[in-house]
C-alpha cells in the first residue's frame, strides 16, 4: 500500500480519539446529503456533532432504503486519507465487507472556478480526465459516502460533490469535521482499497471503537 505522509502525529492522538469518537447528542449529526449547486457555506459543519463514530452510524438513516451501507467512500484527498483506515476498522468491528474507498481531489482542479450563465459550470481537462476515473473507479449510480475531515470553508465538498455527480453518482452523502491537522500529498495514483497512512493500526482502531459505540481506551 502506498503511504501517505501526515502532518499528525502520536502526540495528538489521544485528542483525535476525542474528537472522533465523543458526540454530542443535543446537537444534529454533520451527516448530510449534498446535491449539484449546495453553496459551500451551506455545507460547513460548525453547528452540528462531527463525531466520526456519530455520522457513520447515521448514514444509514439518509442512504437508500434498499442498502444499509454506501457502494463506495470517496475520500478527500489529501487530509481524509488516514481516516481511510478507521472506515476499514468501522466495518470490520460489524463484521461486513467494506466498500472500495477511493480518493478525490477537489483542490488541486480549478474548472469549477468559472461560471456561465446560471452557475453553469465549465470543466476543465484536467477534470474531465478526473471525472472519468471516478466512474472507471464506479460511482456510476452508486450511494457515495464524501469523507472531508478537513472542512474550512466547504468549498472541497461542494466541488467534490458536484465531480462525483458528473462521474455519474447516484446519491453523495458527506461526513464532516475536523479532526485532526491536514495531511501532505499523497502518491498521484493510488489504487482502490490501498489509501492509508503511517497511522493505520491507531486510525483503524478508532474505526473499530466506532462500530461499538465504546469510550474504552484506544489499544
Amino acid at each position: 500500500m502506498p503511504v501517505v505522509p501526515s502532518f499528525l502525529t502520536e502526540s495528538e492522538y489521544s485528542a483525535v480519539a476525542r474528537n472522533m469518537l465523543l458526540g454530542n447528542p443535543e446537537l444534529l449529526s454533520a451527516t448530510i446529503d449534498v446535491s449539484v449547486g449546495d453553496e459551500a457555506e451551506q455545507l460547513l459543519p460548525w453547528t452540528y456533532d462531527t463525531s466520526f463514530a456519530r455520522q457513520m452510524n447515521d448514514l444509514n438513516k439518509l442512504g437508500s432504503s434498499a442498502q444499509s451501507v454506501p457502494d463506495i467512500y470517496a475520500v478527500t484527498l489529501n487530509s481524509a486519507v488516514p481516516v481511510s483506515d478507521s472506515i476499514r476498522g468501522y466495518h470490520k468491528q460489524l463484521e461486513q465487507a467494506c466498500p472500495p474507498i477511493i480518493g478525490i481531489d477537489a483542490n488541486s482542479v480549478d474548472g469549477f472556478r468559472f461560471f456561465l450563465g446560471e452557475k453553469q459550470r465549465q470543466l476543465s481537462a484536467r477534470q474531465r480526465s478526473h471525472v472519468a476515473e471516478l466512474a472507471l473507479a464506479g460511482t456510476k449510480d452508486a450511494y457515495v459516502c464524501l469523507v472531508d475531515q478537513y472542512v474550512v470553508s466547504g468549498r472541497t465538498i461542494a466541488i467534490a460533490a458536484e465531480m462525483l455527480y458528473a462521474s455519474g453518482a447516484g446519491q453523495v452523502t458527506a461526513i464532516r469535521g475536523k479532526w485532526y491537522t491536514d495531511a501532505m500529498k499523497p502518491p498521484k495514483k493510488a489504487e482502490i482499497q490501498s489509501l492509508t497512512s503511517r497511522h493505520a493500526s491507531f486510525m483503524h482502531d478508532v474505526g473499530r471503537l466506532a462500530a461499538t459505540h465504546s469510550l474504552a481506551p484506544i489499544s
